[in-house]
């Protein structure tokens, strides 16, 4: 049995399509369970009744999602001196 030049290259197309496929449907994959794991996260620090709550990973949910800057400090911002 022969192979042509033309069968070859069609044989290495659909395994380059088959192949691109598969990357672009892990990267999706993983993408949604990194999401899913942020959500459920950020609902876990919402729930009052929850003490469990490292937060610093919900300001760094809170950067990643709605561009949000942390807090520096807890005290009330004073009112800047007039001159």
């Amino acid at each position: 049995m022969k192979f042509s030049i033309r069968d070859l290259l069609l044989v290495t197309m659909i395994v380059a399509i088959l192949l691109a496929w598969w990357i672009d449907r892990s990267r999706l994959e993983s993408a949604g369970r990194t999401i899913e794991k942020d959500a459920h996260d950020l609902c876990e620090f919402m729930n009052p009744f929850n003490s469990d709550v490292d937060e610093e990973r919900f300001w760094k949910l809170q950067q990643k999602y709605y561009r949000v800057a942390p807090p520096t400090s807890q005290a009330f911002a004073s009112n800047p001196p007039r001159k």
